[in-house]
């Protein structure tokens, strides 16, 4: 079952990097596996996926002591990040995706500094300052910029944005402002942040191949992949 939902994704994966004259393998693919059984991980490892995205600290937590280190997954925190689980998450995942606001980025910073890791984060942006959802504003953002070399201990990978539920002409323009806005603030950053800061995470279950389309380079899908949540 996971097998044939992951080939149609990787088909529509391809097919939306033919209509926009891309690469498929300029794509990263994280299987967001919230609420799913470990099994499923598994079965889903054993198809090629290595990265995985999880949303609660605590499951995340459970789910790699179930691995254990047997399988070599890289970790992806890409929920809501509370001050009081920063220690749970920093050092522990391949990549933070959900640091929305200057708290928290100031957190994990210290807290990378404290073990002696460099910690990959991407930057949460509300494009269109939805109430509903957390995320620096573009203001915000072109500022926060000018400072990102006082937090040595983290590398500022990217940004990430979270899709409208609007028609698919509406979403198209917000991922096309959210690649340009993304393209503006990497041609400002000096030449050692810019080199990596290269992952433009946007496209998830519903709306992917729009995203590729419009300069996605990293997608957050589950339930395409692993069916729908119970």
């Amino acid at each position: 079952m996971i097998a044939d939902k992951l080939h149609l994704v990787k088909k529509k994966m391809s097919e939306a990097c033919v209509r926009s004259s891309r690469d498929v393998s300029n794509l990263q693919l994280v299987a967001v596996s919230k609420k799913k059984s470990f099994a499923e991980i598994e079965e889903a490892y054993s198809l090629g996926l290595h990265d995985f995205g999880e949303n609660y600290v605590q499951e995340l937590q459970e789910k790699m002591e179930l691995n254990g280190g047997r399988l070599a997954i890289k970790w992806h925190y890409i929920g809501h990040l509370q001050s009081n689980k920063v220690k749970d998450v920093v050092g522990q995942v391949e990549l933070i995706h959900s640091i929305d606001r200057l708290k928290i980025l100031k957190l994990c910073d210290e807290k990378a500094r404290e073990l002696g890791v460099q910690q990959k984060v991407l930057l949460q942006v509300n494009l269109i300052k939805e109430e509903t959802k957390g995320g620096f504003s573009p203001s915000e953002l072109v500022e926060l910029s000018q400072s990102f070399e006082n937090y040595g201990a983290l590398k500022i990978c990217g940004l990430m944005f979270f899709p409208p539920q609007e028609s698919e002409e509406v979403l198209r323009k917000f991922y096309k402002d959210a690649a340009e806005l993304f393209s503006e603030l990497k041609e400002k950053l000096s030449a050692n942040l810019s080199d990596h800061f290269n992952v433009l995470s946007m496209g998830t279950t519903h709306d992917y191949p729009i995203a590729i389309e419009e300069g996605s380079t990293l997608l957050r899908i589950g339930s395409a992949i692993f069916g729908e949540r119970n």
